[in-house]
Formats: C-alpha cells, structure tokens, sequence
C-alpha cells in the first residue's frame, strides 16, 4: 500500500510535527514499536480469519434428468440446428449412394449421446459437451424421419430378370418374354431395331388384383426372316417407373433351323411307314417331312429295307407326301429309317412294319 511505502516519513510527522510543540511529541522508536505491533496484531487476525473460515461443500454431480434437459434445451439452438441440418443433408447423400453406411449413421449420433452424457455427469466441460449432444440429437431424429420417409415413398423393388424364347410360326420367328416376378409388371416396351421406338406388347384380358389394369402380353412381334434380329426389353412397374434395358441377339436362320428339328425329333410317327395294299407295300414318309418343318431343317432320308441298318439316301426334295416307293409285299418285313439334318446331325432309328 501507499502508506507502507512512506511509513517512515509519516511517522516522523509525529515526533517531529512542523507546528506545535516538539518537546511533548513521541519518540520516533516507540512510534515504530508501535506500528509494527498494529501490523502484527492484524496479520494475526487475518490468519485467525483465515483458518476460521470454514470449507464450503462440494457442488453434487449432475442426474441424468438434469443433463437430458440440458441438452433438450439446446436442440433447437439456431446455430445447433444449422450445423444439425448440414450434416444430415450430406449424410442422407453419402447413405443413398452407399446404403452398407445407413445403420453406421444410425448408431454414430447415439453413441455421441451416451458419451456426452457420462462425461457431463463427470464434470467435463459441461457446456460444450451439451452442444454436441444436442447435436447429435436432432441429427438422429432428423435421421429417423428421413428413413421413415423414404421407405414410406419408396416401395421395396422387386429384383427382376428377363429372358427371351423364340417360336415359330410358320416361317416367321417370334419371341415370348419371361419375367422373374410377372404380377410386379405393368406392361412391356421393346424394339428389334436402335435407331427405332419402343413399342408395347399390348395387354391381355386378365386382370392383375394388384392394380386393376389388365396383364400385359408377353408375346415379341419380329418380322426379320433372315439375318440377326436384335432385341431390346424393358418394362414399366406397377408405379410406372422405367426398368434397365435387356439386350438379346438372335440368327433367325439358325433359331428356325433348331426349332424345326426339335418339333421334327420330338414327333412320334415313324420316318417312312410300310402300307400293305393287297400284294403290295406302299412306303409312305412322314407328313413332317413335308411340312414346314422338315423342309427348313431335313436334308435327307436314310432306309434300308429287311435291315436295322439303313442304307439308301433320299433327299428331302425327292420325298413326295403320297408315296416313296412300291415293293412287292412278300419281299418286305420291315422298314428302317433315320433322318440327316442341315447341320449333318442324325435322327434315331425308327423301325415300321407292314400295315394295312
């Protein structure tokens, strides 16, 4: 103080006054004596005071009612709710192009909370950890309305898969579509050439029960009798969204070519059938040779007659519908014949007997 810095002059003050008498003014060392002694006496009462004074308690740690209301109150802070709603914007971005990272984003706010409410509890900082645990609050509940809403907007998509069958008919080959999940469509697009429209299939007179719109057709018009036809399909789903476009490449020649050799194979009549007509035996072909079938796929027919083994070659061109060959009927027990396709592939061995 200000008055301990100049002690000495002020005690001189009064054993040496300027004005009055001296003589009756105090000694200079008693007056120190006594000024020490005054100094003394309050140093010993601020220790008095001091180890008098007594401790006050120790503030009690905050409940868990106490702290989830600090942190609600701070939920709808502007700034809180600004940095909240960045966040989630980028998050909910990040989550629909990468969907393994939604249920992270889930459990990330939550643990956030339960470690800021334990160190709150712990007396860490209690105001910047109830900014962050109010942050990490309306992330998670701005998170939950938005799966919510999603799902509720977006119904589960059904996983479908398009294949093409080609049939024939007549000399014309189409094509029938097959869909994994058929109750899920709402009609079909397709186009056999890229620089054309898509056109529809068309519907059928069956109901679907899921949306009350007629089925759509699954039958592909193509009008290429030669060459590579190539196909693209698409549908609409019952909410009339677009699909991805499936790609098929098909050789009609070739298609025509294996569709008349399985319906030729999978006939059960006998090559060349053995009619007895009085003493005579008519070989009569099959009516599929002559059909549209056997002429796009047969090259030529192999018999033999009295023998398993065939061994005479009549080309398909040669073949009439009404008869092959007349042979005089004590001269034959059985006929046996096999086909030779295009491709130099051969049929079974079909055996006929004499019939009338």
């Amino acid at each position: 103080m200000l008055i301990d810095r100049y002690e000495d002059e002020y005690l001189l003050r009064f054993s040496k006054p300027r004005r009055g008498n001296q003589e009756n003014a105090p000694d200079i060392e008693a007056l120190r004596k006594f000024w020490k002694y005054l100094h003394d006496i309050e140093r010993h009462n601020e220790l008095l005071a001091l180890r008098q004074q007594t401790e006050l308690p120790d503030i009690p740690a905050m409940s868990l009612k106490d702290i989830l209301a600090l942190i609600w109150d701070k939920v709808f802070n502007v700034r809180i709710g600004t940095v909240a709603s960045l966040v989630f914007a980028v998050c909910f971005e990040v989550a629909r192009r990468y969907l393994s990272v939604s249920l992270w984003l889930s459990i990330i706010p939550i643990t956030v909370i339960c470690a800021c409410v334990v160190l709150i509890h712990r007396r860490y900082a209690p105001d910047t950890l109830s900014d962050i645990g109010a942050g990490a609050l309306l992330f998670l509940m701005l998170w939950i309305s938005g799966s919510l809403s999603l799902y509720k907007s977006e119904p589960l998509k059904v996983a479908q898969n398009i294949t093409l069958s080609p049939t024939l008919s007549g000399n014309n080959i189409h094509f029938n579509i097959s869909v994994t999940h058929f109750s899920e469509i709402k009609e079909f697009l397709y186009r056999i050439s890229p620089d054309t429209q898509f056109l529809s299939t068309g519907f059928s007179p069956q109901i679907n029960p899921k949306n009350n719109l007629p089925y759509p057709k699954t039958a592909i018009q193509n009008n290429n009798i030669h060459g590579i036809s190539h196909i693209e399909v698409k549908f609409l789903d019952l909410n009339g969204h677009e699909s991805k476009s499936w790609f098929f490449s098909f050789d009609i020649d070739a298609v025509r070519f294996n569709l008349c050799k399985q319906n030729i194979l999978s006939s059960k009549e006998v090559w060349l059938e053995a009619r007895k007509v009085n003493d005579k035996v008519f070989l009569m072909p099959s009516p599929a040779l002559s059909s549209t079938y056997g002429k796009s796929s047969v090259h030529s027919l192999v018999y033999g007659i009295n023998t398993s083994s065939p061994d005479t070659s009549v080309s398909i061109y040669d073949i009439s519908i009404y008869e092959l060959l007349t042979l005089n009927a004590q001269n034959v027990n059985f006929i046996s014949s096999y086909l030779i396709f295009d491709d130099c592939s051969s049929s079974d061995v079909r055996v006929s007997y004499p019939t009338k």
